[in-house]
């Protein structure tokens, strides 16, 4: 039986979102990615874009698992805010 929602640790950051679908996942994929890039756009260190993934980690292998490409792509992201941060 798969869970009512699929939810990262309690807290700042924490994703809670319904399991993908059945059959055709893009626009399950497409909700994860808008609501992890929102989350990106509060960032104000790499310490929060570090604390988005580890916080969120069953979702986002939960997209891996369904499409690693888009996962990949989704993450590319991930990387841009991260080195935003960092010192010249």
């Amino acid at each position: 039986m798969s869970p009512a929602k699929i939810a990262g640790k309690h807290g700042e950051f924490q994703i809670v979102i319904d399991p993908p679908p059945e059959g055709e996942k893009a626009d399950w994929l497409k909700l994860v990615q808008d609501s992890s890039h929102m989350l990106l756009d509060l960032c104000t260190s790499d310490a929060d874009v570090l604390t988005i993934f580890k916080k969120n980690k069953v979702l986002f292998d939960t997209v891996k698992a369904a499409d690693p490409v888009f996962f990949a792509n989704m993450m590319v992201k991930f990387t841009e805010v991260k080195n935003s941060f960092k010192k010249d």
